[in-house]
């Protein structure tokens, strides 16, 4: 959990530094960096960690938006590495919308541990702002 921690860590600093700096193609070089340095820790990239973020039991996503912008794929990436369970569902739990398709992504086992770890780190930030 010690790597997952550092490499957030790392965000925050690429984040801070993001903000500082004037130059477009030094915050997308320190990004693209922050990139791979999270496909070689945690075996998925940034794009794939933001759905983890937000992945909730309760949370229905629209399957066909995901499809069309291509966000599924980020999707994969974490239920390929087993951070996520993706379950599609025709309509909502209330009734509605019973002609769409969505998926609820599902943290699971490290996903669960991961997506605490960032929260955490989340919460941390803000109550430093606030000092």
């Amino acid at each position: 959990m010690s790597l997952i921690k550092h490499l957030f860590g790392t965000i925050l600093v690429v984040i801070a530094f993001s903000a500082h700096a004037a130059n477009q193609n030094e915050i997308e070089s320190k990004v693209a960096e922050l990139n791979g340095h999270s496909i070689r820790i945690l075996g998925v990239s940034l794009n794939a960690l933001r759905f983890l973020v937000g992945a909730s039991q309760y949370s229905y996503l629209l399957l066909s938006e995901l499809e069309r912008n291509g966000d599924i794929n980020y999707i994969r990436e974490l239920e390929k590495k087993g951070y996520v369970k993706a379950q599609i569902t025709q309509g909502l739990p209330d009734g509605t919308e019973m002609s769409e398709e969505f998926m609820r992504v599902i943290p699971v086992g490290v996903g669960e541990e991961m997506q605490s770890c960032v929260l955490k780190l989340k919460h941390n930030i803000q109550v430093e702002r606030t000092r």
